[in-house]
């Protein structure tokens, strides 16, 4: 997680990380690593524990400035690696991936037939709606 990266010519600076409103200290798995103007926390062999809200905050004598982020278990979003359009007119082979900390538990597909005037019944690439893995999807009729 990288936090903020002062101006190099600004004043003496300190910077502090949070998850939710108590102060963060370094441990054998959490490491608040500076290089240069860069200021970032490394969470080793991360755990479901580890999952909330963190800031980084950045104060000096003229001012403060603090970012936020969430780290949590949600996969994230799929996606698609299969082409636009099946090559069959009455079945598509739908392949996605999925990166997430925990393994998919349930997969939730949407689709529907959108024909086009040159390839009428061809089923095109589902919306972003749809969800993950590698399923062999056929319409029934």
């Amino acid at each position: 997680m990288s936090g903020i990266r002062p101006a190099p010519s600004s004043p003496h600076y300190r910077v502090v990380w949070f998850r939710d409103t108590l102060k963060l200290d370094t441990t054998e798995r959490r490491i608040m690593e500076v290089r240069g103007s860069r200021h970032t926390l490394i969470i080793r062999k991360v755990q479901s524990s580890d999952f909330g809200n963190y800031s980084c905050l950045a104060d000096n004598q003229i001012g403060k400035t603090r970012q936020y982020l969430e780290l949590s278990g949600k996969p994230n979003p799929a996606v698609f690696r299969s082409h636009a359009v099946g090559r069959s007119k009455d079945s598509y082979n739908i392949t996605w991936s999925v990166n997430s900390y925990t393994p998919i538990e349930e997969f939730k597909l949407s689709f529907r037939k959108v024909p086009t005037p040159s390839t009428p019944g061809t089923a095109q690439q589902p919306s972003n709606q749809s969800k993950r893995t590698n399923r062999r999807v056929s319409q029934i009729n």
